[in-house]
This record gives structure tokens, C-alpha cells and sequence, in this order.
């Protein structure tokens, strides 16, 4: 099945149905990934989510392009910001928008400074960040 990006979703060209717009979300733990993909699951987003490793969602992200890479920065900051740094390095996955969510200050800051163009914010805010994912 072939479908064709749009903000908001996709819509397929094979039968002309509307997919949910597709998140990926990053956090170092299983519990806890699957707990923080609710949410968004419940707000219309299909979420795919990666907890262990780097190279399986960098691989993820570039089979499947989501709308939007959804990076909890709680749990090893640094390996988020690698799988950033490299999203934004490839050709294929340089202009989809990254969030970076919650974390320690110290640890926020030293990822804005390799990853500036990105999008900051704690989670309570997310949801309304995303919202404008969903306008069509």
C-alpha cells in the first residue's frame, strides 16, 4: 500500500482512506516508553516506539518517515542526541522535526548546543505541541 504524506496524516493512494499521523518515540526504557506512547496513542497518533537501541530506531525512522521523532531525554540524554544527530546528518531524515522532551537542565543544555534546530519542551506541553501535527 503507497500513501502520501500530508500534515495531519496520510492519506493512502491505493484507497483513498486517512491514516493516523505516525509519531516515533525515543526513551531508554520499556515500561516507561510504552506508558509515554499512551497518551499519545489516545490523543489520534500512531506511535511507534524504540527503547534499546540507536541504530534500530535511526533504521525505523528512515524506512518510515513519521511526522514527527518524539525524544524523551529523562534516560541517557546522550544517546538521544546521537540518534538526532544522525536524523538530522541523513538526507532522508534531515527535515523531520524533532522534540526533545523533559530531562535535567544541565543535560537539555548540552543538547541544544549540538542540536539547536530542534524543539524543547516538558511533557506536559507536548500535546499541545503536536496539535498542530493534526490540522489539516
Amino acid at each position: 500500500m503507497h500513501c502520501v504524506g500530508f500534515v495531519g496524516g496520510k492519506k493512502c493512494a491505493t484507497n483513498g482512506e486517512w491514516t493516523m499521523p505516525r509519531a516515533f518515540l525515543v526513551h531508554w526504557n520499556k515500561e516507561e516508553v510504552l506508558e509515554k506512547a499512551r497518551p499519545l496513542r489516545a490523543a489520534g497518533w500512531s506511535v511507534v516506539c524504540e527503547h534499546g537501541d540507536g541504530e534500530v530506531a535511526f533504521k525505523s525512522i528512515r524506512e518510515k518517515p513519521p511526522e514527527v521523532v518524539i525524544i524523551h531525554l529523562s534516560r541517557l540524554p546522550s544517546h538521544g542526541a546521537r540518534v538526532a544527530e544522525v536524523l538530522q546528518q541523513t538526507k532522508a531524515t534531515h527535515e523531520i522535526p524533532i522534540v526533545f522532551v523533559d530531562g535535567e537542565p544541565d543535560k537539555i543544555a548540552k543538547v541544544q548546543q549540538k542540536i539547536p534546530n530542534a524543539t524543547y519542551l516538558q511533557s506536559m506541553h507536548l500535546d499541545k505541541f503536536l496539535q498542530r501535527f493534526m490540522k489539516a
